[in-house]
């Protein structure tokens, strides 16, 4: 006991905190790993299959599987289509023939001359010119800054 307690007083509480957040990441690397292994999707929840379980999947990927397309039922099409329903199995006998018309002749008088139109078209104003105002003249470049007494560059060669 002496002796495992001076191998603990060796290192300090950074050093075991440290290797506990690294044990603790490795096994949850080690639990994400095994879980991808189940061949589900990761993420998913990973399940043990029985034999009959697998041999149904396994044959379920061999046969040919047919979908009909679902028909959207609209409600105007629905009732469309009942009305032309009713309309054909309970078609009504033809309406006798009316019965000829005594010839009466009937004149009319002739309509009155309707008075001439006369479209007035407006003077439409000759263009103008386009006049372009002059671009205003460009500002003058700022004059180089004098340098106050001593040289511009540093020289040290001596």
């Amino acid at each position: 006991m002496p002796r495992l307690i001076e191998f603990l007083r060796q290192y300090g509480p950074r050093e075991y905190l440290l290797m506990l957040s690294v044990a603790a990441l490795c096994g949850l690397g080690v639990a994400a790993l095994i879980n991808a292994a189940s061949g589900d999707v990761a993420g998913g929840q990973a399940l043990l299959k029985t034999k009959a379980q697998l041999e149904a999947d396994s044959s379920r990927v061999l046969t040919t599987r047919v979908f009909k397309p679902v028909r959207a039922t609209h409600p105007r099409r629905e009732a469309r289509r009942h009305v032309r329903r009713h309309v054909r199995n309970h078609r009504f006998a033809p309406a006798p023939a009316p019965a000829a018309p005594s010839v009466v002749t009937v004149r009319a008088p002739a309509p009155a001359p309707k008075p001439a139109v006369v479209q007035q078209v407006a003077p439409v104003p000759a263009p103008r010119p386009v006049v372009r105002a002059p671009r205003p003249a460009p500002k003058p470049a700022p004059a180089p800054k004098r340098s106050s007494g001593g040289g511009s560059q540093f020289d040290d060669s001596g």
